[in-house]
């Protein structure tokens, strides 16, 4: 038979169909029955170069244009694009073997360069009248798709060392870019492929967009810019068959609009083909059907471009613009590529002149008058802020220069009043439709103030333009966005401090301060949990003075954001929960899951921060019993949280000993849980370094139940905030004890198991299955033993002292109790309170040593630690008086303890634990001391 001719098109090696009928009945017919023709024989065969073996010995030898050794190293490359590592290497290692001559192909290329095709990806089938095109395209899909995963392989040196990969697969970033811009020309030159295959386009498109930062400008070449310009066009012609490719083709010129890299044709080319480009677009958008995202993205280019386009060019983008507004605004609110939509109106809005500028934001805040079905989410509102406050900053940024308005001059003079009141309902009577410049020119009139005559260029009518669609607005999604459009001007006004006080200002504020104070009224739906978020996410970005509202509503309303609607987890422990119970726990334990994953990446929760510094900055212009008010606040939450963690711990692990049904889903959500937790510590955590100097005492009490609560959360802490967490206790501890006496009494308390101390004893604590396995409680407890170490270091200092019978009825009773617990960490928090005991000075630590050697060798090794034991051991000996009785009743404690447990001698085991070095110089005082009382005995024998 005779083969079509070879091809070599842009890097890609073009071969008759190895896999036609016509090729495998030819083969098949000759094929030796003995040998399998598989895999492992093929590779072995081309290893051993003996693939005369699968041949019957009469048709042997075959002729050099047999196309057998072509067809299976096809079969090969079929396999090669879907090796591992490993795998791949050994093939490519075969194939390095092979050295024939193979007429096949006419001698129109060396059977080299079809080796080096395949070792490479870039071997294809050609078309062929006599093939089925469709069998064709079915293998070059086949093939581009493993050729695209090659390219996209990322190699690291780790894996070349550990010979996963060969050091072939290496490339440069500029080998990748000539790759991509080959891969480019294939496309453009390729004809066969446009609209035969559009997966096979589709899928390169993708993978350009996918390594656009590695693209050289110099790829966007006449040919390439037309090709891209021919898909859209074909796809129009076509009525989209293949609506990818047009979104692909979209996404490549939107962000080669965006891109800043200098073009090697200069800046004049790239505007010719942009705004080119241009009309396109306005095909594209004339058309009946399209795709949810094409819409979005021809809008989002629109905008891209405007930087591109000549005044004439921009005048008509406008009046498209304004007739889709007004003829289909659905189009405009597909919710999930609205954020597309708001981003290329946004870029067209700042680059449009005065009379647009209004028009068009007026046009788009009017599209949300339709939106009744809960659709509009915080994140489009707070790309509206955005929005609305970049394009304050860049339309102002030339009028730095400009003398600033005297505030004073703006101020009202004594006894001028102005209409505009919170909650009122004092504004012009206008019709809804009434022109935005008219308006504008009644509202001059309403405040009597003095403008310049640059804020009433624009400014003055976008503002009015928000007041405007926010009292005229059919639903609270209109108003919502109306309300973060005008906060973000606020905030540009704000942070630029040009215009001083304004007209502008005013109208803003008055429409934030109207939105606050009706607030409670709004009914309890989506849109009131909506409007309370806005309100406290423009609260917390604009971060300024709100002369109408008072500050403990705005505290108030933030806090309740950050309690309810940021850190509000208890829900989602129990919907887990929940899930552990129910048949289909796997999927609705993943939904939880997938719920706190989507919550961590919130609008809401990614403020944390701003939320955080809000309230605290709040927290000094507030009375103390707001303070107070807001604190109790924050520890219900932190109770409830306590609870109902508490309560999954006990009820989950009941559950999963009576079913022995673990899910692997566990530790992910125990995980996600504690890391948000993790994160409510660390927010409180700053709030207090903040609030600290102006806590009273009963506050500190709620702030120390409050830490205590969320103990169980607090072990990622460390460094500077561990530090910072024992000052801020004993800070608060001089607070509390100046007003409350027995503030000790207090604290044991308020843990349950602790209240009665006539009921405390290990048994009970470690026993009794409410208290035993009780790992919250047993954070609480830990939390209050570290209150007693600063406690006693701050006795040891002189700078309070504990009161002594506190001391003994019931801080050392109760580290008693936790020194012989099996809890590692109470045990040694335990040891860590006696050691901070046996620093202060005095008969009390005197009495106690011997018990609580007793007791801390009876539990050793099985419950106390050798490093706790080895510095309480230290201690006694270095801070007892040299001729204290004690030193030795404790080393022969200690001999008698060592020797029978782990079978050292006492020198050994204090060598060890280097407790002979606070020993050494004891022994050597007492025998100094002995020396002088054995001369001074002498001295007094002499003299009688």
């Amino acid at each position: 038979m005779t083969p079509p001719p070879v091809k070599q098109e842009a890097g890609f090696l073009y071969i008759p169909n190895l896999f036609s009928p016509a090729i495998v009945q030819d083969i098949f017919s000759k094929l030796s029955p003995q040998v399998s023709l598989t895999f492992p024989n093929i590779l072995k065969a081309l290893e051993s170069q003996s693939w005369n073996r699968f041949v019957r010995e009469e048709y042997l030898p075959l002729p050099a244009s047999s196309p057998l050794l072509p067809f299976l190293l096809a079969c090969i490359y079929m396999k090669l694009l879907r090796s591992p590592p490993k795998l791949m290497l050994r093939i490519r290692g075969s194939l390095d073997k092979l050295h024939q001559n193979c007429t096949f192909f006419r001698d129109q290329i060396p059977f080299s360069k079809f080796v080096r095709a395949i070792k490479t990806r870039q071997l294809r089938f050609s078309l062929d009248e006599n093939v089925c095109p469709k069998l064709t395209m079915a293998f070059n899909e086949f093939f581009e798709e493993g050729y695209l995963a090659y390219l996209k392989m990322e190699q690291t040196a780790e894996t070349l060392l550990q010979g996963e990969v060969s050091e072939e697969h290496f490339k440069t970033r500029s080998e990748i870019s000539r790759e991509l811009d080959q891969q480019l020309q294939c496309l453009a030159r390729a004809k066969r492929y446009i609209g035969l295959s559009s997966k096979i386009v589709e899928s390169n498109l993708e993978f350009l967009l996918q390594r656009f930062p590695d693209l050289n400008e110099s790829i966007f070449t006449e040919d390439n810019l037309k090709m891209i310009t021919d898909l859209v066009e074909q796809e129009i012609h076509l009525k989209f068959p293949g609506k990818k490719t047009t979104e692909h083709c979209l996404m490549l010129m939107i962000r080669w609009c965006f891109s800043n890299k200098p073009s090697p044709f200069g800046e004049e080319y790239k505007r010719h083909h942009v705004v080119s480009f241009i009309n396109v677009i306005r095909q594209l958008l004339e058309q009946p059907s399209l795709s949810e995202l094409i819409f979005p993205l021809s809008i989002l280019f629109l905008g891209a471009s405007m930087k591109y386009q000549n005044d004439e060019n921009c005048r008509s983008t406008h009046e498209v613009l304004k007739h889709y507004m007004i003829t289909q605004p659905n189009l405009f609110l597909c919710t999930k590529y609205l954020s597309q939509v708001l981003t290329g109106i946004g870029l067209v809005l700042v680059e449009s002149d005065n009379n647009d500028l209004v028009e068009l934001a007026d046009l788009l805040l009017g599209l949300f008058n339709d939106r009744t079905d809960g659709s509009i989410s915080l994140s489009h509102g707070r790309q509206l802020f955005q929005m609305f406050t970049r394009l304050f900053h860049t339309r102002t940024k030339n009028l730095n220069s400009r003398s600033r308005v005297n505030a004073a001059s703006e101020a009202p003079k004594q006894g001028e009043t102005t209409d505009l009141q919170p909650g009122s309902k004092n504004v012009p009577e206008t019709n809804e439709k009434e022109g935005v410049w008219s308006l504008a020119s009644k509202q001059s009139g309403v405040f009597n103030r003095r403008h310049t005559s640059h804020e009433n260029d624009w400014l003055l009518p976008l503002a009015v333009v928000c007041r405007k669609n926010y009292y005229f607005s059919k639903n609270y999604a209109s108003k919502t966005m109306s309300l973060f459009a005008a906060s973000g001007l606020l905030k540009g006004i704000y942070d630029s401090n040009l215009f001083g006080r304004s007209t502008s200002e005013e109208i803003l504020n008055f429409l934030l301060t109207d939105a606050v104070m009706n607030y409670h009224q709004i009914p309890e739906d989506h849109y009131r949990l909506l409007w309370q978020q806005s309100l406290s996410i423009i609260m917390v970005n604009i971060d300024k003075p709100f002369p109408l509202i008072h500050d403990k509503t705005i505290l108030s309303l933030v806090s309740r954001t950050f309690l309810g609607s940021i850190f509000n987890l208890s829900p989602l422990v129990v919907s887990y929960l929940d899930s552990t119970k129910s048949q289909d726990k796997r999927k609705e334990g993943q939904e939880v899951l997938n719920a706190i994953k989507e919550h961590r990446a919130s609008e809401l929760y990614q403020e944390v921060n701003l939320f955080t510094d809000t309230i605290s900055n709040l927290w000094i212009t507030v009375n103390t019993t707001e303070r107070t008010h807001l604190l109790k606040a924050f520890e219900g939450h932190v109770i409830e949280l306590y609870r109902v963690w508490r309560t999954y711990k006990s009820d989950y692990q009941q559950h999963m000993n009576d079913t022995h049904a673990f899910s692997p889903l566990d530790e992910p959500f125990e995980a996600a849980i504690q890391q948000c937790l993790r994160d409510f510590y660390v927010a409180l955590l700053v709030m207090l370094k903040i609030t600290l100097p102006d806590v009273t005492a009963y506050q500190g009490l709620i702030w120390l139940s409050i830490f205590s609560h969320l103990e169980f959360c607090s072990v990622k802490i460390q460094g500077k905030d561990v530090s910072f967490m024992t000052s801020a206790i004993a800070s608060i501890l001089e607070a509390v004890a100046s007003e409350y006496p027995n503030y000790i009494q207090l604290l044991v308390s308020s843990i349950e198991p602790l209240s009665d101390p006539s009921l405390v004893t290990v048994e009970r604590l470690v026993e009794n299955p409410k208290y035993g396995s009780d790992s919250l409680l047993q954070s609480r407890v830990s939390f209050l033993l570290g209150i007693f170490e600063v406690v006693l270091e701050k006795h040891t200092h002189n700078v309070r002292r504990v009161e002594e019978r506190d001391l003994e009825d019931i801080i050392a009773p109760i580290c008693f109790i936790f020194i012989e617990h099996p809890n590692p960490k109470l045990n040694i928090r335990a040891h860590s309170v006696f050691q901070k005991i046996f620093t202060i000075p005095g008969g009390f630590r005197e009495t106690i040593i011997p018990y609580y050697l007793k007791v801390t060798l009876q539990n050793f090794p099985a419950k106390t630690q050798l490093e706790s034991l080895a510095k309480s051991v230290s201690l006694i000996v270095s801070k007892l008086p040299s001729d204290s009785p004690l030193v030795p009743l404790t080393l022969d404690y200690l001999r008698s303890k060592v020797e029978e447990t782990m079978g050292l001698s006492t020198e050994s085991f204090l060598a060890q634990t280097q407790i002979s070095q606070q020993i050494q110089p004891q022994q050597q005082a007492q025998q100094q001391q002995q020396a002088q009382q054995a001369q001074q005995a002498q001295q007094a024998q002499q003299a009688q």
